[in-house]
């Protein structure tokens, strides 16, 4: 392991002082309010919902459940089938974000199964197994600033 992450932060905050890292968290504090509402409001553009998780003020997330709705293929395509196309295509959307320089955001696809090393992992890259829905998340973290969260949301 190296120390150089802690060092640059250490010296970080060395050259910031308490009134300056202060401030960073009283910026953060009045960005958060912002980013809620402006994160809210493209959920409610596209029909989807805000994710309530009062314990965590940094980040945030929507639901992706329109985006996951397709049409079967046929009478013959199972549910297993269709639930794998339908979270390819909300990995698309992504990778789709990450190629337009939108950063910071997770894309989880609902009911992702990964096999890593003989273990399975359900619900893979949520915090729990068979999460009711897709979603997005997106952070509003310390060192934000006004203008990037009005570019942020410019590109949805």
């Amino acid at each position: 392991a190296n120390s150089s992450p802690i060092m640059d932060l250490f010296i970080t905050l060395l050259s910031m002082g308490l009134s300056g890292y202060k401030q960073l968290l009283a910026d953060r504090s009045r960005l958060t309010i912002q980013f809620q509402n402006k994160f809210r409001d493209v959920a409610t553009k596209y029909g989807e919902r805000p994710l309530e998780c009062p314990r965590n003020s940094i980040s945030f997330g929507i639901t992706l459940d329109n985006l996951g709705k397709l049409d079967k293929l046929s009478e013959e395509e199972t549910s297993a089938e269709y639930a794998k196309r339908a979270g390819l295509e909300i990995s698309y959307f992504g990778s789709m974000l990450f190629t337009r320089c939108v950063s910071g955001t997770r894309v989880v696809p609902k009911g992702q199964v990964k096999s890593i090393g003989g273990h399975e992992f359900v619900g893979f890259g949520s915090s729990t197994e068979n999460y009711e829905h897709a979603y997005l998340t997106a952070a509003c973290a310390i060192g934000v600033t006004n203008d990037e969260v009005d570019e942020f949301f410019l590109r949805q």
